[in-house]
């Protein structure tokens, strides 16, 4: 017999707030003007921060924080993701969840 396990995420959750304000100050150490929106989403569930850069190509800001990304996704198991979206690609934005808490059952 098989049990369902729970997944709780939250925006308060001590863990994500400090991995989300690392990346921010690394994106912030290299692209200034940065704004960022943090929300959560179940598609695939996780917390997203979504970073609007006034730059043409977003490659340029991935490669900025991608290793340091990888390494919080390994060492603390964080289900996070960034988002760059070029101030020149305002449609690029997704919806977002409302809630700051989200717990869904696995499968």
């Amino acid at each position: 017999m098989r049990t369902r396990d729970t997944i709780c995420l939250s925006l308060n959750d001590p863990g994500y707030r400090e991995a989300i304000e690392e990346i921010q100050g690394i994106i912030l150490a290299h692209f200034p003007g940065t704004t960022f929106d943090v929300y959560l989403d179940e598609e695939p569930l996780g917390v997203y921060v979504e970073a609007t850069v006034d730059v043409e190509d977003i490659d340029d800001v991935m490669d900025i924080y991608i290793d340091r990304l990888v390494d919080l996704k390994v060492e603390r198991g964080l289900r996070l993701y960034v988002l760059p979206v070029s101030t020149a690609e305002p449609d690029a934005r997704r919806p977002r969840h409302q809630d700051d808490v989200v717990v869904l059952p696995t499968a």
